[in-house]
């Protein structure tokens, strides 16, 4: 390569160099990558507690499933719900401190 053309490839290099940085400076590349990133991570944090959702979820079902055939299950279940208790039992009931005004 002569010299001319070494003086036009560099030329041309230099030139797109600067439209290139132009460009990602007019449509502000990096800020919108890190919005990118950010929204990314954000998913990937949703997308876990989702999981972790589901698996909560079937684990009541699991548990819902079981109540209906355990004796035991069902009258804890009663009791709680009624507030009844056996003889014998003694309840302690803790009460929140009435606020003051």
């Amino acid at each position: 390569m002569d010299d001319r053309n070494r003086g036009w490839y560099w030329l041309i290099l230099l030139l797109v160099a600067a439209l290139t940085a132009l460009y990602v400076q007019q449509r502000e590349l990096p800020r919108r990558y890190m919005e990118y990133q950010k929204s990314a991570e954000e998913l990937a944090q949703t997308r876990q507690s989702c999981a972790e959702l589901e698996g909560k979820i079937e684990a009541s079902r699991q548990r819902a499933e079981h109540l209906g055939s355990d004796p035991t299950e069902i009258e804890a279940a009663i009791r709680r719900g009624k507030d009844l208790v056996r003889e014998g039992e003694t309840v302690f009931r803790i009460e929140k401190a009435p606020q003051e005004r």
